[in-house]
């Protein structure tokens, strides 16, 4: 977006433009988005870019940051919800389908449910097109996690599922996997509502099966620098598995020689990684675009930590970050 001045009926037209794209995915609250659009306007709160137009009826020429924008979506919900709308502003597009098995479909005669096929395709506009080729992976949301029973689910097609070095599945027992696989840009499978008052009516299961979709999809979209702090099967609570990818455009940057970055000191967590991720005891190695370790809790127990699984993903982030600019600002480095 280049520079423009505001008035009043340009910035509700763009706010309102912002909220459908969002609005179309995942729910927002009219509060929290006028209060990051005021952000995305240089503007502390919605209140001061108010009193700001009252008085002079249009802003000085500016461009919106979308930056900011994301930024306030984050502090007023969470990382994840952020990450969904910074794909979204950046041009990526998920469309999620979901169609009612007929009657003669119904496998009523196996499981008491009712059933949905449900197709997912990625675009996105040209500047992050060949991010979506090839596979990217995402876990499967779960609906009614400590509830005395599940009222719906999502599984993928056995040709969408992944086998991966750890595992993450179901908690009951020989549970299916989580780990479920994009292939350029698509992936399919079922979705299976149990629950009785969402059988008649499965708006409200369904407007909950786009929303988890989107918080697992989007944030995997390798349009940016992405990390994913996650508790496999074998791992004890206190036990993280974490992995980042670097994009295509980045990886380039260094001409197929290894990507070092400086690990963070975080207080109360202690990261291990193997010797293959591992330059030295402080600094790690992106192979092939891809880095992992394994994250503890240290001397503390996990549910008293004060340094949160957010805090160290942008403490990860932020080190990653600080070397691409480098590397941009220094080819040579």
């Amino acid at each position: 977006m280049h520079p423009q001045t505001w008035t009043i009926t340009s910035v509700q037209i763009h706010q309102s433009s912002i909220a459908q794209s969002i609005r179309g995915l995942i729910p927002l609250k009219d509060s929290t988005l006028k209060e990051a659009h005021a952000r995305g306007l240089g503007f502390r709160t919605h209140a001061a870019l108010k009193a700001e137009l009252k008085a002079g009826l249009e802003l000085s020429a500016r461009e919106f940051d979308n930056a900011g924008f994301v930024l306030r979506i984050a502090e007023l919900t969470d990382d994840i919800t952020a990450e969904v709308v910074e794909a979204i502003l950046d041009g990526v597009q998920l469309d999620i389908s979901v169609v009612k098995h007929s009657e003669r479909r119904q496998q009523s005669h196996r499981y008491w449910n009712i059933s949905y096929d449900v197709n997912v395709m990625l675009t996105s506009g040209a500047n992050f097109a060949r991010a979506l080729d090839g596979e990217i992976q995402f876990h499967l949301p779960e609906f009614g996690l400590g509830a005395a029973t599940e009222p719906y689910r999502v599984d993928s097609a056995h040709d969408r599922r992944v086998e991966t070095d750890y595992r993450k599945s179901r908690a009951e027992a020989g549970g299916t996997t989580l780990v479920a696989k994009l292939v350029d840009g698509h992936w399919h499978g079922g979705f299976f509502v149990y629950a009785l008052e969402h059988q008649a009516d499965g708006s409200t299961s369904i407007r909950s099966l786009r929303a988890a979709l989107a918080r697992a999809i989007l944030p995997q979209v390798p349009t940016r620098v992405r990390c994913f702090i996650f508790r496999p099967d074998n791992y004890e609570f206190g036990a993280w598995r974490v992995e980042m990818r670097l994009t295509s455009a980045i990886q380039q940057l260094w001409n197929g020689s290894p990507f070092l970055f400086e690990l963070p000191l975080l207080p109360s967590r202690h990261i291990i990684t193997e010797s293959k991720f591992r330059a030295d005891v402080r600094a790690g190695r992106f192979v092939d675009g891809v880095w992992k370790a394994d994250l503890y809790t240290n001397g503390i127990n996990e549910a008293e930590n004060k340094t949160s699984l957010a805090e160290v993903k942008r403490a990860l982030l932020r080190c990653v970050s600080q070397r691409v600019c480098k590397a941009q600002a220094n080819p040579s480095s």
